[in-house]
């Protein structure tokens, strides 16, 4: 049973418009001294530190505050990335009235969602999609006790937002609270929520299998014929785990259909390289500025993927693009921001992405026609002046020249948040490595396995640290060895480095121990030190995908493919035992929630389909890699170390298996006949699966 949320769909849709004087009379304004937010060094943290709210970092201070004075906790989870974050510090936060209203009626705490991503994903696991958030901006309400009372999400995108609506909207959660408190003994509705969330979760099933084929339809119907994408609420994101099962499931005509029209807009950074996060508007004409790593990883290999399918001069162009601005733009002191900033103004332009017609006119030269007619600078069509490819056809050299003038001018620097974190630099690193090798480029691969090697610094033992900054703590969220042991499997499959394995699956096999949940195929995203006296009921597991792969479907693909690589020993057969119970636990809950589990159907499915291929002999690395290439959505593994040795004593060849049924040896040529590009993943559903 979902819960009835009132505010956040009465509440945030009416969140519009304060208007641009304001804004700019603000800016005028001496800063407040700095509160107790700050000494702290994260950027989102960092940005609350002059404002009149009373805010705390999250911590037993805060809590043990609520508690001793009966005040609800206003809980914030955002992250750099969100422009909506940084329109509520500007338009409502940021406001004395507003400052002294929160401060007065709740404690208030603010969370990094980058340093602490496990938040992110935290409350209402399942019944969360759908109901309005935002997610580098959630703001949850919750009584002293740490249980949930109510929500502010976002039902439409806005320019700006009203304050007053907002105070009105904050002052209705306030009396939700001291409804829920007079009722004693009754959880809050927002509570039971979460708990029948968990519930759900951990109730028998009947070992379903996911229903693939019903999944593919629904993406099939939502994307948007016209403009591509999968919008949701007016708001256009990227979705590469989405084009990614499409792919690989079959529905390439669906796939391109929804992915090509955003590669033909602003969506797309021809300068910098790589994707911006969305558009607040389907048309994709209202972008925000804000890059995220993961999210551009994925992109790019998933540009990759597809490309092995089509060898598109579009796809490969865009694709490796997105891979250098990883490994240029977002590149600090060797490992990979966690994003860039956007930095759009009142007008909705960037001071670093948009051109002026001015610009266009003195700078372009007798590039200028070409320019506006295939780059879309033309003000009247193209409000924001970001520089996009109109059609396929403005895919000629002279792209590259003017591309070439705007990178030689000079720009106002992008800023970049989020160092030297293992849960962004692991996901990017593995998503680079098979990139590169798919598209056969020595160069790129090269890069990525340079990102690898600097992995091991975060590593300790069988345990891996969240960041250089916290070294001294140990893993809190599931992501981080996730990561590691991801980034590691790449590079042995790229690779043949046998050590690479073996480190990944330490960390691997440390981690599953670690967050293994009450049933099985359950782990949860984060743990509950002790002592904690924060939200409750929030070690939960994680199966939305916010901006990357879920942690629900990193262990489903890592324990499947780990599994494969260590068969047919025991501790092999016992991961593929995880992989399938995971991806049964889920398959009856998730198929309802849109793009934003794709992940999950991506990962599944190489359960489903089990057909994969190990390379034997003194030339098995390049064939694995050969074999990879065409064959994009198979695992193909290079038979060396504690890689199935009891293949390794067979002769040279390729060997195909199927159902632990082993056919071989074959040449390259032969194995890419006897293994179809997609997966079979069928269009039925309750026959069971029976795990290995």
């Amino acid at each position: 049973m979902k819960p009835d949320f009132k505010v956040a769909t009465t509440v945030v849709a009416s969140l519009t418009v304060l208007g641009v004087a304001a804004r700019y009379l603000a800016r005028q304004i001496p800063l407040p001294p700095p509160n107790r937010l700050g000494a702290e060094t994260s950027e989102f943290l960092r940005r609350g530190a002059h404002e009149i709210v009373d805010w705390y970092p999250y911590g037993q201070e805060a809590f043990s505050l609520a508690r001793r004075t009966g005040k609800p906790v206003f809980m914030v989870v955002g992250a750099p990335w969100s422009r909506f974050g940084r329109q509520m510090d500007s338009d409502v936060f940021g406001h004395p009235s507003t400052g002294r209203y929160l401060s007065r009626s709740f404690v208030c705490v603010r969370v990094d969602g980058i340093e602490h991503p496990e938040w992110l994903s935290a409350f209402l696991p399942l019944s969360r999609n759908g109901l309005g958030f935002v997610p580098g901006f959630q703001a949850w309400i919750l009584d002293p006790g740490g249980h949930l009372v109510d929500y502010l999400g976002r039902t439409q995108p806005s320019p700006s937002i009203d304050r007053s609506l907002f105070l009105e909207s904050i002052g209705e959660t306030r009396r939700h609270f001291e409804d829920a408190e007079s009722r004693v003994g009754t959880l809050p509705q927002l509570a039971q929520g979460q708990l029948n969330d968990i519930a759900a979760i951990r109730a028998p099933h009947d070992r379903l299998i996911p229903d693939f084929s019903s999944y593919a339809g629904t993406l099939a119907s939502s994307y948007n014929t016209t403009y591509g994408g999968f919008p949701e609420r007016g708001i256009q994101t990227l979705q590469p785990m989405a084009w990614q099962f499409l792919s690989l499931a079959g529905r390439q005509d669906v796939a391109v259909a929804s992915l090509e029209p955003m590669l033909l807009s602003p969506m797309v950074d021809w300068v910098d390289g790589g994707f911006f996060r969305q558009s607040e508007a389907v048309n994709l004409r209202t972008i925000d500025f804000d890059k995220v790593a993961t999210q551009e990883a994925e992109m790019a290999y998933t540009l990759a993927l597809m490309s092995a399918q089509r060898h598109d001069p579009l796809y490969d162009r865009i694709g490796k693009a997105t891979f250098d601005c990883l490994n240029g733009e977002l590149l600090q002191d060797g490992l990979v921001e966690a994003c860039v900033i956007g930095d759009e103004g009142a007008n909705g332009r960037s001071r670093h992405s948009s051109l002026s017609p001015a610009f266009v006119r003195q700078n372009f030269g007798d590039l200028k026609d070409w320019a506006q007619d295939n780059l879309g600078l033309r003000a009247g069509d193209n409000p924001q002046m970001v520089p996009y490819l109109v059609s396929r056809k403005s895919l000629d050299p002279k792209l590259d020249q003017v591309v070439n003038i705007l990178r030689r001018t000079n720009r106002v620097e992008v800023r970049l948040a989020g160092p030297g974190r293992i849960d962004v630099n692991g996901h990017v690193a593995a998503c680079m490595l098979r990139a590169a090798s798919l598209w056969n480029d020595p160069m790129r691969l090269r890069e990525a396995q340079a990102l690898v090697e600097r992995l091991d610094q975060f590593r300790f033992g069988d345990k891996v640290y969240p960041s250089r900054a916290a070294m001294t703590t140990q893993d809190e969220y599931l992501g981080d060895p996730l990561a590691y042991a991801d980034a590691q499997l790449a590079d042995f499959l790229t690779s043949g480095r046998a050590v690479s394995l073996e480190n990944g699956l330490s960390v691997l096999r440390a981690a599953l121990k670690q967050y293994a949940g009450p049933v099985l195929g359950e782990y949860d995203v984060r743990l509950r030190p002790a002592g904690d006296n924060g939200p409750v009921n929030t070690s939960v597991p994680e199966v939305i995908d916010i901006a990357r792969e879920s942690c629900t479907a990193q262990v489903i693909r890592l324990c499947q493919s780990y599994g494969r690589l260590l068969e047919p020993s025991p501790e092999g057969v016992r991961l593929e035992t995880e992989a399938a119970a995971s991806m049964n636990l889920f398959a009856s809950l998730l198929g309802n929630l849109g793009p934003d589990v794709a992940s999950y159907y991506v990962a599944s499915a190489s359960v489903m389909d089990d057909g994969h291929a190990f390379c034997v002999g003194p030339n098995a690395v390049q064939q694995a890699i050969e074999l990879s290439r065409r064959a994009p959505y198979r695992l193909v593994a290079p038979a060396l170390g504690p890689v199935r040795t009891d293949l390794q004593r067979r002769p040279a060849g390729v060997y195909i298996v199927r159902n632990r049924k082993v056919t071989g040896p074959m040449s390259v040529a032969d194995a890419v006949n006897a293994l179809p590009v997609a997966l079979d993943v069928g269009a039925t559903t309750g026959s069971g699966f029976n795990l290995p």
